[in-house]
């Protein structure tokens, strides 16, 4: 019936259902063009010249350039286009090149017998430029010639960045017999995205680690180290010019251009963002190094990170970048690294890692107490930074409920919106993994499997299987319609009857809470199946050494708690809209041939 997701005589999209932006799959494959292509070339030179045996001056250029193309054609008989004539979606070529260039001077000596000094100091530039031409167009003149010229409108915009960032820095590193370390940074950063008032800032940090093994003499202990650090670290915008409003030309009208401008409200008062860590662990290796235990608490806290929240489209604007005012991250690391079974045949070794993160929003402005981020096509939802609670939260719509906790129904029979508010956070608060590695003879077999718990995901296709009657939960009163388990505003027991064909899409336009689904899952990441040459066969190849594995990614989802999507589906991967899911293609499983060779 789908396919092939077009009229034969005509082109025409073949529709399966209301919906005309839902594209017939079918169609989408048989017609569609998406084309990507990057020409990249990659350079580096180094020169490095003795001052003196201790001594050396360094300097180091690196050149980076892509040019990228990208085509997105909207086919003639795509059901959603103006009368079904197509249009080009993007059609874009952008050249994007970073210089990064440093210079070292940097020394190494004993002071004493047992102490040794190494210390640096530098400074790098940075310079990334990208020039972008982009072009949309809609409705093709002549059916199928997708060209430029053939468009009946035709809509361009021309960008041009650049990011300098410059720095200073030294490095300290005291070593006392090879047991105890010292270590001190410093960085001072300039950063071009910022207000000229407050470009610059210094952050430093200070370590140590002391490998207490040399002096305790445990028995199974072959090596002991505890460490502890506080650092800072410093950050500009993800993207620049936020600090001004910037004006353009956009599409014309009877040949005369229209200005334009960002629909980010540009913040005159932007200033870097720091990150304040303390970290401290102990690293053991234990009965003849089969055992590798490694712990780790850490404790950060974050001032001033620049996100870009949403607005009240009151303002003219629908987004604003803005200086968050604190966040808080603690959390413990684990890893368990483990040498199972080692003998002349045969060895196995397995692995366990695993994280808790704790983090909080303590403040955002000192007055807000939420910012919104991103929502979803719905728009009955959202997500926020709520002060108080892990970041970043899905905000949604719950069942509306009298003091005894009965849901309120209305005057037509549809469970009563609520309060907006927060149902959970996007970000997992546990995570890890577990991963065996197998050698017989020539033959390996490894495997991976991941993890993530504590995370809420915003659905889209959770909403839209309510709205077109495709969820499971649909079924129930479908050919005898529902009266829903609840009081009216009044006390007084519900008793309307509804059509399921009413109900459902009304339910889930009220009720977004509906569409918030736990996140969490177990995943067979990968699993790698390889063989090595021996020696013996490769005498008289020129070959050293010859392996070839058999890689397959992404291969089972063991477990899960949404039922209708990938737990990972999402469709951007920026603070603001992660978590949410939006009608997106699961994660691709796919299979692969590794060939290493080595010449003698």
């Amino acid at each position: 019936m789908l396919a092939p997701g077009y009229d034969v005589n005509t082109g025409a999209e073949t529709r399966w259902n209301a919906d005309e932006y839902k594209t017939n799959p079918y169609f989408t494959i048989n017609k569609k063009e998406d084309n990507s292509s990057r020409d990249r070339f990659i350079s580096s030179a180094l020169i490095k010249y003795d001052l003196s045996n201790w001594v050396f001056l360094q300097g180091r250029f690196g050149y980076d350039i892509s040019n990228d193309h990208i085509i997105s054609i909207v086919p003639t008989g795509t059901a959603f286009s103006i009368n079904g004539q197509g249009g080009i979606n993007a059609l874009n070529q952008s050249k994007t090149s970073e210089l990064n260039t440093d210079i070292l001077l940097s020394g190494n000596r004993d002071i004493t017998k047992d102490l040794n000094i190494d210390i640096s100091a530098g400074a790098s530039f940075r310079n990334r430029r990208t020039k972008s031409n982009e072009l949309t167009g809609t409705q093709f003149i002549i059916p199928y010639l997708y060209t430029v010229e053939n468009l009946a409108a035709v809509s361009s915009k021309n960008a041009l960045t650049r990011i300098v960032t410059q720095s200073a820095y030294y490095t300290i590193d005291l070593d006392f017999k090879k047991y105890l370390t010292l270590s001190s940074t410093g960085r001072y950063d300039v950063y071009s995205t910022l207000p000229r008032n407050s470009r610059g800032i210094f952050v430093p940090s200070v370590s140590g680690s002391f490998i207490f093994s040399n002096f305790l003499k445990i028995k199974g202990l072959d090596f002991g180290k505890i460490r502890a650090s506080f650092a800072q670290t410093s950050g500009e915008p993800a993207v620049p010019y936020t600090t001004q409003i910037y004006y353009s030309s956009d599409k014309s009208i009877n040949g005369v251009p229209l200005g334009n401008f960002s629909r980010d409200l540009p913040n005159y008062n932007l200033k870097p963002f720091t990150l304040n860590e303390f970290e401290t662990g102990i690293n053991l290796k234990l009965f003849g190094n089969k055992l590798d235990l490694d712990f780790t608490y850490f404790h950060r806290i974050t001032n001033k990170e620049i996100i870009n929240a949403g607005q009240s489209v009151t303002t003219g604007f629908t987004s604003a970048y803005v200086n968050l005012g604190k966040t808080r991250n603690t959390g413990i690391e684990t890893s368990i690294q483990t040498n199972l079974i080692t003998n002349k045949n045969f060895s196995w070794k397995a692995g366990i890692n695993a994280s808790h993160i704790n983090n909080l929003l303590i403040s955002i402005d000192g007055i807000s107490s939420y910012a919104f981020g991103g929502t979803y096509r719905p728009l009955n939802a959202s997500t926020a930074l709520v002060v108080g609670k892990s970041i970043t939260q899905i905000m949604a719509y719950d069942y509306q409920r009298d003091k005894n906790g009965n849901m309120i129904i209305g005057t037509d029979g549809i469970p009563k919106r609520g309060d907006m508010k927060p149902m959970g956070s996007v970000l997992p608060s546990y995570y890890g993994g577990f991963s065996n590695n197998f050698q017989y003879k020539s033959f390996s077999l490894s495997f991976l499997i991941d993890y993530k718990f504590g995370n809420k995901i915003l659905s889209a296709t959770e909403t839209y299987s309510y709205v077109l009657g495709l969820n499971k939960a649909t079924l129930i009163g479908r050919e005898t319609g529902i009266v829903a388990n609840g009081v009216y505003e009044n006390g007084e027991t519900n008793t309307i009857n509804v059509p399921a064909y009413n109900y459902y899409p009304a339910l889930a336009t009220n009720i977004s809470a509906l569409a918030v689904l736990n996140g969490s899952f177990i995943k067979l990441r990968q699993v790698v199946l390889g063989y090595t040459f021996s020696s013996k066969i490769l005498n008289k190849t020129p070959f050293k050494n010859v392996s070839i594995d058999l890689i397959g990614r992404n291969l089972l989802t063991i477990l899960k708690y949404t039922k209708n999507i990938d737990p990972e589906s999402q469709f951007s991967p920026s603070l603001a809209y992660a978590g949410i899911e939006g009608a997106s293609l699961p994660a691709t499983r796919t299979f692969g041939i590794n060939l290493n060779l080595k010449f003698k």
